[in-house]
């Protein structure tokens, strides 16, 4: 086998290497330091409360990469670890599993390029999506570059084709199954080393088969995302229907000149890094790998364009970060050709302090969540009510930016709060407020259903089931 699914830059070494598993390692420490800010955020709870009351991880849309991280907290419900230790062990595998892929890259497999590539990926495009843990698209990043150091690797070791082809299927299939957005992710990654490295002239036989193996990971997730599931195929139809009524109407979005400003304010870094990855393709004239980043960094936002109407910066930044492998692989694995390394570390030094500053000054907004929590809390214990539904108003939307999530959330709030009373609470829009107006009292209100307190795991959870809801 004469190919490498990775270019290998001699100036991107050792220290390289070390300086993305510092800056992962960063993010953890930021990470167990804002956990209340993540674990108190919509989908975290809900997706802890439920392993703890199904007695089982919950696979979402066949995104079966994320059991890495769903697998710790369930473990650790099963040996009855109280609910704190819980949150902290679910916030903290995110982070603990991405910093393990880059430890593998920089120090067993020494791909260190693709270790500075993936620090990129959850720095530089990120502020709010940090603190929005459950977005299964970070752990697929996790396994794209697992699965690209190790079949690397495996090629520098001269590793027999069957053991290489075994990985690559693996890890290519964990990697594209864990999000639909790995779609174009793998697609790029693998067409540019196609064309980079003209895998068709040199090993037209195995090049077909591990091409073959891609577009297979490929094809069945697109089939699992519109046949398998409702969130994917929801924006696959939004996507399919808004493209045959209006193909360019995406440009009379406010979210289209939304985004050409974030791409000049917020993500600039990101911008000039696209930029320079275009000079550097255009320069060496590699016009058709030129032609690729862009077609694949337009397409990609063209599709999020069209399934998307606001810019939520928590949600959307996740659907955007993505782009930071399209934008940043062709600078990374060619700019040491032109820059001394101690320049070039310098610059991804500053560049990476950045990023973490903007992550960082992100968190107010999380932290005033819970601030609004406790307080909705503290009114509730003055009263002694243990159960509220509160009516949604512009000021409780502007402070939560999105309500659903917040039953489990105040509940595990009251039992962090060490409150000899479980509490909770569930805001609801003005127009269905009536019809919350008789709840049996043996009812708790989940984020979409009601659930009678006796199916309730009660080591972990003591809802009042005796008193009725009160309206707020």
């Amino acid at each position: 086998m004469k190919s490498k699914l990775n270019l290998k830059n001699p100036t991107i070494d050792r220290p390289f290497g070390l300086l993305a598993f510092a800056v992962m390692t960063v993010l953890l420490i930021l990470g167990i330091y804002f956990m209340q800010a993540r674990m108190l955020m919509l989908d975290a709870p809900f997706m802890l409360s439920n392993f703890i009351n199904e007695g089982h991880p919950m696979i979402m849309e066949h995104r079966y990469g994320s059991i890495i991280t769903q697998i710790w907290p369930w473990l650790g419900s099963k040996f009855g670890l109280p609910l704190p230790q819980l949150m902290h062990i679910y916030n903290a595998s995110f982070n603990v599993f991405y910093l393990a892929v880059c430890g593998l890259l920089v120090f067993r497999l020494r791909q260190y390029a693709l270790a500075i590539l993936m620090a990129l990926y959850y720095t530089l495009m990120v502020s709010d999506a940090f603190y929005w843990t459950n977005n299964e698209i970070h752990q697929a990043i996790g396994w794209m570059f697992l699965w690209l150091g190790i079949y690397s690797f495996q090629y520098k070791n001269k590793s027999s084709f069957n053991a290489r082809l075994l990985c690559f299927i693996i890890f290519g299939f964990l990697a594209a199954f864990t999000h639909p957005l790995m779609v174009l992710v793998m697609a790029f990654v693998w067409s540019y080393e196609v064309i980079e490295k003209k895998l068709f002239t040199k090993d037209r036989k195995q090049t077909v088969i591990l091409s073959s193996i891609v577009l297979a990971a490929i094809m069945t997730r697109v089939l699992l995302s519109i046949y398998g599931g409702w969130y994917d195929v929801n924006k696959i139809s939004t996507i399919g229907e808004s493209g045959m009524n209006n193909l360019f109407g995406f440009l009379n979005k406010p979210l289209f000149a939304e985004l050409l400003h974030l791409y000049y304010s917020k993500y600039l870094m990101a911008s000039l890094l696209f930029l320079a990855s275009g000079v550097l393709l255009i320069y060496e004239k590699k016009y058709l790998l030129f032609l690729s980043m862009a077609g694949f960094f337009i397409v990609y936002n063209v599709l999020f364009l069209i399934a998307f109407d606001e810019f939520i910066p928590f949600y959307s930044e996740s659907e955007l970060m993505p782009l930071t492998v399209i934008c940043a692989l062709p600078f990374v694995f060619m700019i040491g050709k032109y820059l001394k390394s101690s320049y070039l570390i310098t610059l991804f030094s500053i560049l990476f302090l950045v990023r973490i500053v903007f992550i960082i000054n992100a968190g107010s907004i999380y932290n005033a969540r819970i601030d609004a929590t406790m307080e909705q809390l503290n009114y509730m214990k003055a009263n002694g009510i243990t159960k509220l539904i509160i009516e949604e108003t512009p000021e409780l939307k502007a402070t939560y930016i999105m309500t659903w999530g917040l039953p489990v959330e105040s509940l595990f709030a009251s039992i962090l709060s060490d409150d000899p009373m479980q509490r909770t609470f569930k805001v609801v829009p003005a127009t269905e407020f009536s019809s919350y107006d008789s709840i049996p009292d043996n009812i708790w209100l989940n984020c979409f259903k009601m659930v009678p307190v006796t199916e309730m795991n009660s080591d972990y959870f003591a809802v009042d089931s005796i008193s009725d809801y009160v309206r707020k």
